[in-house]
């Protein structure tokens, strides 16, 4: 954690047993029980905005969160990875668009016609 923090000297970053945070965001990515977290945020002064969940195994954190904190936002690990792969989907779709705008334009250029009302002295000039 040490390396962590002196690469991203802009966070703050607490750990478990300093867990009184002052922050906008909480970042999960430790085998903590539900229970613990709740504790967590209620020992706050301020609550967080957003909690990032980073435990992959199943809880029920969401339904704990939308009851007794319904202005606090969660994102799990699951909808990180649904967003990444909603992303990729994204940019193959406008990869594809692209090159197919291009394909257009290069095929438009081949197959232009131009005149040349004075022959060849009038590419040459």
């Amino acid at each position: 954690m040490r390396s962590f923090a002196e690469k991203y000297d802009n966070l703050s970053i607490v750990n478990y047993n300093e867990a009184y945070v002052h922050g906008e965001a909480m970042v999960i990515a430790a085998p903590l029980s539900d229970a613990r977290i709740l504790e967590l945020i209620s020992k706050q002064d301020t609550r967080p905005v957003v909690i990032y969940d980073l435990r992959g195994e199943e809880n029920n954190l969401a339904a704990e969160i939308k009851e007794k904190f319904p202005r606090v936002t969660l994102m799990t690990l699951q909808q990180f990875f649904s967003e990444i792969e909603e992303n990729k989907k994204d940019r193959q779709t406008k990869i594809q668009q692209v090159k197919e705008y291009l394909m257009e334009k290069a095929l438009a250029f081949t197959q232009r016609t131009e005149l040349r009302p004075l022959g060849w002295d009038d590419i040459c000039a």
